[in-house]
């Protein structure tokens, strides 16, 4: 079974993430906030993870 991932863009610290399906791969374009392997402390990447980690429903 082959997996389809989702695109889609790093937003804001405060932007609220519609719920992701727990069985599909989300890649978020995250230039904006990001600049190399390490920079990922920012506000937007904790609230991005939280998301993704929140219980459907």
């Amino acid at each position: 079974m082959q997996q389809e991932a989702t695109a889609s863009k790093l937003e804001q610290g405060s932007f609220v993430y519609p719920p992701w399906a727990p069985t599909r791969i989300t890649n978020l374009l995250a230039d904006e906030f990001i600049a190399d392997h390490g920079d990922v402390a920012g506000p937007e990447v904790a609230n991005a993870l939280f998301a993704a980690m929140r219980l459907p429903g």
